[in-house]
């Protein structure tokens, strides 16, 4: 299934038992980050919670998206040989150097390669490109003093992310690339109605606010 539906589905089913308790309702609002090779760091924007629909009850966060890369391996000796690559990947979202959500997983791969055929171009028997995708998926519910996250104007959000070897062991030469693919921060508001959100606003404009 796909992460962001994972964490989405869950986030909901988290809510759920407060809205069905609380007459409650929610509102989602995101952005998405797209893919980049080198510019890891990112200043994002996402709607604050508008206090004029009501009070709210507590804030659903996730992240999804992934990190794209190949290991690049070539046997430059006369024998066969193995090769072993490991990478750690993390990323934290940040709201006025408070933490909110984090993401780290190490990602391993390994195979083997017959003696150097004469090129060293990653390719033929003596070389081997393995490409690989690593999914990103978090999720974490806020309660408590969420005064941060109420307001008419935006929540300005640090996004940062990072990659680093762990492992490379081999008679080999080696390369990596590694991409950070398209990233999804989503907020889910859960809150009690107020009683004039309720007669005055409709969810066509709710929507179009947080769109």
């Amino acid at each position: 299934m796909n992460p962001r539906l994972t964490h989405l589905l869950l986030a909901a089913a988290l809510l759920l038992g407060l809205a069905a308790a609380a007459g409650a309702e929610t509102l989602e609002t995101s952005f998405t980050i797209w893919p980049t090779v080198n510019d890891w760091r990112r200043d994002v924007t996402v709607d604050q919670f508008n206090p004029d629909y009501g009070q709210l009850n507590s804030v659903a966060i996730s992240i999804s998206g992934t990190y794209d890369g190949a290991f690049y391996n070539e046997n430059l000796s006369a024998q066969p040989s193995t090769w072993s690559d490991s990478y750690h990947f993390e990323m934290l979202v940040s709201l006025l150097d408070q933490p909110l959500i984090s993401f780290d997983a190490d990602y391993a791969a390994q195979g083997e390669l017959n003696e150097f055929d004469g090129a060293a171009d990653f390719s033929g028997p003596s070389g081997d490109i393995h490409p690989f995708l690593l999914p990103i998926s978090g999720s974490t519910i806020r309660q408590g003093d969420l005064s941060q996250f109420i307001g008419t104007t935006l929540l300005h959000l640090i996004v940062d992310s990072g990659a680093s070897s762990v492992l490379s062991q081999s008679r080999t030469g080696t390369q990596v690339a590694v991409s950070r693919g398209a990233v999804t921060i989503t907020f889910i508001y859960n809150y009690t109605p107020s009683a004039v959100s309720a007669e005055t606003a409709t969810w066509s404009q709710v929507k179009q606010l947080y769109r």
